[in-house]
């Protein structure tokens, strides 16, 4: 049974960074299941005893429970705490398995060689996205794969490098020398194709902590093993500068300045701008921070520049420290260190396991020095195998501690042992409650699509009574009861959802909308005022709501007073960079709807100058990009959903054959052929809410018909990418403004 849970165990490890990392909703809700699952059975089974030193906890750990109890009952987001919860539960339950499955050497082989394995798999996978990408794009500028940056693949190859490297030091033969050294060193080329700066230094670090423990720890082969790491060291700098060419030097000549000071180069003022929102966060929570996992919505509060956002601080023990607190991120650091130190102290005393243990150890010393500059330890994929491998040098010590174990007192074991079982039974039941959850919730999303609202409301309601703290099917629910003209339960809808989130911008303006609609102007004007004063520097669809609602109350001063503050926060030319086009890419639609109603209030101010300044600016903006939005697979013609609405009414303007290629899978064109061939030009975008995958987009035509006339149609379309190419998927609602 133990080899059989153990197997299970490295399989779910594997498989994880296949599933976006373990970012994806339904991976995030099963993982703790499947953890709680395992440990369920190794208790059943005997695999975890009651007489294990596990249940012998320390104040150390008793504290911390607490600290991250109280954290999260004073949570800002109970549905996001909730979540980060589960997801410790099953690094801890993981870590406490691998406590138990790996006390012998073999065991700690086969973790490191599945992580090398799993490892090998990732880098082919984003070996083969690279050769498939075309040039200039995302993904043809460095290796990502399945994981959500570079720099996160570039985590991940950390932990399988050097488990390579350390089990091809322990191999006796020549072939598994041979084998896992080519494994580490096509590990470690991956890891150069990344461009992560952060990753290689980090991997420097790791190679440094293993070349110092070889000298001095490995007799005989230990110098030679140094010998290769100093070349492995000098073969990293050389792959470095073949990979990155010319601007390679550049690149890393900016790393002293920017680690000392200001900097111009986004990659580090991204970072010094986050590190300080998050300091900022933490002098204003200091003992019990904002609740765990809470990070991603609290960050927009301090947020002062836009698209400068994200889901993570970047830097392990700041986003530790902002959401749990200053001492539970001081005793998480004490545990990795005691860990480290046990570790270190059964390396002495090891034989012919040392490089094993010692290539699992400097995977840990990389892995954490990376994590002081990025989010790996965030990442499911990454802190599932971290706390396996923290788990695996803590096995080696258990021989010694079983004439402890056998004087210890039995019923506070068996105490501490059900209450382990209640731990994994309820990640199981919650975590499999929230994934059929999460598919109610994306079922919902399809039917709303389809303009299928009672199918929608059906699938979000059974969303809600899953997981009634979750805010997304609250506000999706509000916004069926407004497309089906049910104005005061859309109202109602709304409120619970600001309830369950009271400290998220978006909940405020849905809020606002609802009660617009409903007439509720005052209240309505409250919701909105509080979006723009949660959020300042987070959305511009705050702006422009806050801008309508006094144009429609007719207070065109305030109006044009909101609008300017959104164009003053959110500039043209920041809306149409690159971070922009991938964070919101329909805001530079949104900001051209605010200069064509600025041009109108100046016409009716009087100030023709400003009004047709004002005009041309919105023309600008509203023109349809071309620019791909996070993606990277751009098939020409099809690399934005715009170019291929471009291409489509194009070809239907010619009279000719839409082919299928610009046809999601099994979808045919659903409109009407033209009388006679016509000029068909996509005038202006109107709307688009995009992610890297889907969109949907609301857009102007203009037809040229019979002795020069001209037509203006709109038109709504949704849109996905299949194949490496944005496709028409279906009509869209032609709702909004």
């Amino acid at each position: 049974m133990a080899r059989a849970l153990f197997l299970t165990l490295l399989a779910l490890t594997a498989g994880l960074p296949f599933l976006q990392a373990g970012l994806h909703p339904v991976a995030q809700a099963l993982l703790p299941a499947g953890l709680g699952v395992l440990t369920l059975v190794a208790l059943a089974a005997g695999v975890l005893p009651s007489t294990s030193p596990c249940f012998r906890p320390r104040w150390p750990l008793l504290l911390g429970l607490l600290l991250l109890v109280a954290s999260a009952w004073r949570s800002v987001y109970l549905e996001l705490t909730l979540q980060a919860l589960l997801l410790y539960a099953a690094y801890s339950l993981a870590g406490l398995l691998a406590f138990h499955l790996c006390v012998r050497a073999q065991d700690r082989a086969a973790l490191a060689s599945a992580l090398a394995g799993g490892a090998l798999l990732a880098a082919g996978a984003a070996l083969l996205a690279y050769l498939q990408a075309p040039a200039g794009s995302l993904y043809g500028a460095a290796l990502w794969g399945t994981f959500p940056t570079s720099n996160a693949l570039a985590g991940y190859l950390l932990l399988g490098v050097f488990c390579a490297v350390g089990l091809a030091s322990a191999a006796r033969g020549r072939a598994g020398q041979w084998g896992w050294g080519l494994c580490g060193g096509l590990l470690a080329a991956t890891l150069v194709g990344t461009s992560s700066r952060g990753g290689i230094l980090a991997a420097g670090v790791g190679l440094l902590g293993y070349g110092i423990g070889a000298a001095r720890l490995v007799p005989g082969r230990g110098r030679r093993m140094a010998a290769l790491v100093g070349a492995g060291l000098l073969a990293m700098v050389v792959g470095v500068a073949l990979w990155e060419g010319p601007a390679s030097l550049a690149r890393w000549a900016h790393l002293p300045s920017a680690l000392t000071g200001a900097t111009a180069e986004p990659s580090f003022r991204w970072r010094q701008l986050i590190y300080t929102w998050s300091l900022a966060m933490i002098r204003d929570h200091p003992l019990l921070g904002t609740g765990p996992g809470t990070f991603p919505l609290v960050l927009g509060q301090y947020q002062q520049v836009p698209y400068v956002t994200g889901r993570y601080a970047h830097n392990a023990w700041l986003q530790f420290a902002a959401e749990t607190g200053v001492p539970f991120a001081l005793l998480i650091l004490l545990g990795f260190g005691l860990s480290i130190r046990q570790g270190l102290r059964a390396l002495q005393a090891a034989g012919s396991e040392r490089p094993v243990l010692l290539g699992i150890l400097a995977a840990l010393f990389a892995s954490a020095a990376h994590a002081v500059l990025d989010f790996d330890w965030s990442l499911p994929a990454i802190a599932l195998p971290v706390c396996l491998l923290v788990g695996a040098l803590g096995a080696l010590g258990q021989e010694s501690a079983r004439t402890v174990q056998a004087t210890m007192p039995r019923v506070p074991a068996r105490i501490l042992w059900g209450a382990l079982a209640a731990v994994a039974a309820a990640a199981f039941l919650l975590g499999a409650i929230r994934s059929f959850a999460v598919s109610l919730q994306q079922e919902g999303r399809a039917a709303l699509a389809r303009g299928a609202l009672e199918e929608a409301e059906g699938a979000f309601r059974a969303a809600r009574r899953l997981n009634p703290a979750w805010y997304a099917p609250r506000y999706w629910l509000a916004e069926v009861a407004l497309r089906q003209g049910r104005r005061e339960k859309a109202v109602a809808e709304a409120e619970g959802a600001a309830r369950v989130n009271p400290a998220d911008g978006d909940a405020a303006l849905q809020l606002g909308r609802m009660l617009r609609a409903a007439g509720r102007l005052t209240e309505a004007e409250a919701a909105l005022r509080r979006a723009v004063a949660l959020e300042p520097a987070s959305r511009l669809e705050f702006y422009v709501n806050l801008g309508d609602f006094f144009t429609a109350t007719g207070r065109p001063a305030e109006a044009l007073h909101w609008y300017r503050r959104g164009v003053e926060i959110f500039p043209p030319s920041l809306v149409r960079g690159p971070e922009a086009r991938c964070l919101a890419p329909g805001d530079r639609y949104l900001l051209g709807q605010i200069f064509g109603r600025m041009a109108a209030l100046a016409r009716r101010n009087g100030q023709p100058s400003e009004a047709e300044a004002a005009a041309l600016e919105s023309a600008a903006l509203q023109a349809p990009a071309a620019e791909g939005i996070c993606s990277g697979f751009l098939a020409p013609g099809q690399g934005s959903p715009e170019a291929t609405l471009i291409t489509y009414w194009t070809i239907r303007g010619r009279g000719d054959a839409v082919p299928s290629r610009l046809f999601a899978q099994g979808v045919t064109d659903w409109r009407q052929p033209l009388d006679a061939p016509a000029k068909i030009r996509v005038t202006r975008i109107l709307a688009l809410a995009a992610s890297e995958s889907a969109a949907e987009i609301r857009y102007e035509l203009e037809v040229a018909g019979p002795r020069g006339r001209v037509a203006r149609l709109r038109a709504a379309d949704r849109l996905v990418v299949e194949k490496g190419a944005w496709v028409l998927a279906g009509p869209a609602a032609l709702h909004g403004g």
